[in-house]
């Protein structure tokens, strides 16, 4: 395993049937030595055993740009397919785009709301654009990558489902 910010250590897959195996797997298609980006919960080990018993898969890719992924004051990023999709979250506003639609849509929002195992964000102008961001298993359905979280936008009349990463850097929801 290699850190964005250090060096090489040892890992051991500790999680729920070994997820993060399968997830390796699966997503480099068994190609050795194919990169994987990984969020991970897990216990660093110190002595002889150096390096992280992992107990919790957050998110895994190998389409992403990993360690140069920006989230800067972002604090969630979403994306889905057909249509294809991206929602930037901020502490202020909200900003949708859908290929092939209308302009990019730029919304403020009044601040997240606790929903069941989540959050929602909800326009502050009067715009019709909902976000729903619960902390469940999602599976991209057509890069396969791993997310910690499934999220829902209704924006128009239409739904958009997809999947959500959380800005690691910032506390969790």
């Amino acid at each position: 395993f290699m850190p964005c910010d250090g060096a090489a250590l040892a890992l051991e897959d500790r999680t729920p049937g070994q997820e993060l195996v399968k997830a390796l797997r699966e997503l480099t298609a068994a190609q050795e030595g194919r990169p994987m980006f990984v969020e991970i919960y897990g216990v660093r080990e110190t002595g002889a055993n150096a390096g992280i018993g992992v107990v919790d898969l957050r998110r895994a890719a190998v389409e992403t740009a990993g360690c140069r992924e920006r989230f800067d004051q972002r604090e969630w990023i979403a994306t889905g397919n057909e249509p294809s999709w991206r929602l930037e979250v901020t502490a202020r506003d909200m900003v949708m785009s859908v290929l092939g639609g209308l302009s990019t849509q730029r919304v403020p929002h009044g601040g997240p709301q606790r929903s069941g195992n989540g959050v929602e964000y909800t326009s502050s102008d009067g715009t019709d654009l909902l976000v729903t961001i619960d902390e469940r298993r999602c599976i991209d359905n057509q890069s396969g990558s791993l997310f910690a979280y499934v999220v829902e936008v209704r924006s128009e009349g239409r739904t958009y489902p997809g999947c959500a990463a959380h800005n690691p850097a910032m506390p969790a929801p």
